[in-house]
């Protein structure tokens, strides 16, 4: 689980999501990124022709979407629920306000960044 001073945050509303609702939309532009608190969200990606495909299923205390805290740019997937999930979600603004008020979060998002590139970095390794 994330640190309690994740939980903590007055400023920050933790929402609550339902089986199948959409968290961040693909092609949405939003700086918004998550933290899930509790619960499964699925990243998947809506072709041309209409079909998911579901890249990965993450669970508490994952992140996701923090690329769009650097980059504005359309989204090339999309996050929805599986079963219940509860978020906070931050835009830029918020997370730099976050930040300057609790700066032991930064290290904390840095650290699940980190073990993001590495699960990437062995997944690649396992290709043929």
């Amino acid at each position: 689980m994330f640190p309690s001073f994740f939980r903590s945050f007055h400023a920050i509303p933790l929402r609550t999501y339902r089986d199948g609702q959409v968290v961040l939309m693909q092609g949405d532009t939003s700086s918004s990124f998550g933290l899930l608190m509790r619960g499964q969200v699925e990243v998947y990606h809506k072709t041309v022709d209409g079909e998911d495909t579901v890249y990965r299923v993450l669970q508490a205390p994952d992140i996701f979407g923090i690329h769009s805290l650097m980059e504005t740019m359309p989204r090339h997937s999309g996050i929805r629920a599986l079963g219940t999930a509860r978020i906070l979600l931050l835009d830029r603004v918020g997370f730099l306000r976050t930040v300057h008020e609790h700066p032991q979060m930064a290290f904390q998002v840095l650290k699940k960044v980190s073990l993001i590139i590495k699960r990437l970095s062995d997944e690649l390794k396992q290709r043929p």
